[in-house]
């Protein structure tokens, strides 16, 4: 799932310099995927199958010195990926994942981009979001 889901996150147009790590941003500007511990089901139907979640941050790493501009262009950053990840849902376009049992329903933003963690010149931000599937017996 985490694969499906680096793939698709690599195809929003924001990103700079389109490289995506898991479970890493890397010692400068960068971006991640970081899995997150959630229970994956919601519901367990009476055929077996079942309603999950598959919940991850996408993290980001940008350049802040303490500029008032970098920290308004940062957060806007932040704003303009949650509506690509809103867009995305309303259009359908969800990852392609590899087992025809599991099918995604929709993604959603759990909660707005956070300052996560502050380094000398750099600022660490998460939005966390959430994948909704049917997962067929």
């Amino acid at each position: 799932m985490i694969e499906a889901v680096r793939d698709f996150i690599l195809t929003c147009p924001i990103l700079k310099e389109g490289h995506v790590r898991v479970d890493y941003t890397g010692a400068e500007i960068g971006y991640s995927i970081d899995p997150l511990p959630v229970d994956p089901v919601i519901k367990t139907y009476v055929d077996g199958g079942s309603k999950r979640q598959y919940a991850f941050a996408f993290s980001t790493k940008e350049r802040f010195t303490g500029d008032e501009r970098e920290a308004i262009e940062n957060s806007g950053f932040l704003a303009d990926f949650t509506e690509w990840i809103e867009a995305q849902n309303r259009e359908g376009n969800f990852p392609e994942l590899n087992d025809n049992k599991k099918n995604i329903s929709d993604i959603e933003v759990t909660n707005s981009g956070f300052l996560f963690g502050m380094e000398p010149d750099y600022a660490s931000y998460q939005i966390q979001c959430r994948f909704l599937y049917t997962q067929e017996v």
